[in-house]
């Protein structure tokens, strides 16, 4: 190969030298101008419609990289490369965060404890959650669990494969306003506006890969009123809202979740002679996408102490309007 060497990179991955340094007519030249234009004929948009389908791009591109080791006589190193890559989530670590100094010092008092409803006050009755699980090419160590102080959340994703993932942590709670607590007055229109919040440090990063890298969270808020258990819906409010959006090569971002939150609110017609069932929804939307990583949790202050994120929720009050 005239003027140029290939260099791989530490990750095994080939590394090619800048386009300059290419000479058109070059044998070179030509094998990386054809890469380049079946590479974007997958992953960027133009007159004519994708030949490859993006949930075998991973696999198109490993063809692409395989033609080009053979070429470039470096087979052996790729077929290693390709033996431990499955397996290779263990070296895909946290970056370190240099600006700890600056985070939130997280003090969670315990939840108080249950008490009765009043009147026209949703009550709560339960809490469900699920959280991902190990997947191909993604592992997991997500915790969701009930404590005395509210839902904690910690723990990792971690994706080493080029094709997108998506998965969720999933929060519902019901609520249940019965007929002798109903607001006076009878009959009418009535406001649900309940919070919740949603404390504590987390961390996105992408690193380098051969095609796309990107991590992304998305919070979704339900809310969805019942004219009784398993009843009709009679009213109901979704919002979405982007935490983080990383989709470039070696990014990281290190956010405090938004602390207080308000449900969508839901205006209704109630009847009180029938209860209400209110289900309120809470949803950590993830994607990730090549070497590419979510943390919840972080280990903050001089005594090194681990603090997780944490979803409270709590009862309210309708109002008529």
């Amino acid at each position: 190969m005239s003027n140029s060497t290939t260099e791989k990179s530490q990750n095994g991955l080939l590394r090619g030298h800048e386009e300059s340094d290419w000479i058109a007519g070059d044998p070179a030249y030509d094998l990386v101008t054809q890469v380049r234009t079946e590479y974007q004929k997958m992953t960027l948009p133009g007159i004519e419609p994708s030949i490859i389908p993006r949930g075998k791009s991973a696999d198109a591109r490993l063809h692409l990289m395989e033609s080009l080791a053979d070429k470039l006589d470096l087979r052996r190193e790729y077929d290693a490369w390709v033996q431990s890559r499955d397996g290779r989530t263990d070296y895909l670590t946290i970056p370190s965060d240099s600006k700890k100094s600056t985070l939130p010092k997280y003090g969670y008092e315990p939840l108080p404890e249950p008490r009765a409803a009043g009147i026209g006050e949703m009550w709560w009755a339960r809490t469900d959650w699920g959280w991902p699980a190990t997947g191909s090419g993604t592992t997991s160590s997500i915790l969701v669990e009930n404590t005395s102080r509210g839902l904690s959340m910690s723990g990792h994703l971690k994706r080493v494969n080029g094709d997108l993932w998506q998965a969720s942590i999933n929060v519902v709670a019901q609520f249940v306003l019965s007929p002798d607590r109903m607001p006076p007055g009878g009959p009418g229109r009535f406001t649900s506006q309940p919070t919740c919040t949603l404390d504590g440090p987390m961390t996105g990063f992408t690193q380098d890969h051969w095609g796309d890298n990107w991590s992304k969270c998305f919070l979704r808020l339900d809310q969805i009123v019942h004219g009784g258990p398993g009843g009709p819906i009679i009213g109901q409010g979704h919002e979405r809202r982007t935490l983080i959006n990383l989709s470039q090569d070696n990014e990281i971002a290190n956010i405090s979740l938004p602390g207080f939150l308000r449900f969508p609110r839901v205006d209704f017609a109630l009847n009180p002679a029938h209860p209400v069932t209110t289900l309120l929804g809470l949803n950590l939307d993830f994607q990730l996408e090549g070497y590419a990583g979510l943390a919840f949790g972080r280990t903050v202050g001089t005594n090194l102490q681990f603090v997780s994120a944490l979803l409270r929720m709590s009862q309210w009050t309708i109002n008529r309007f």
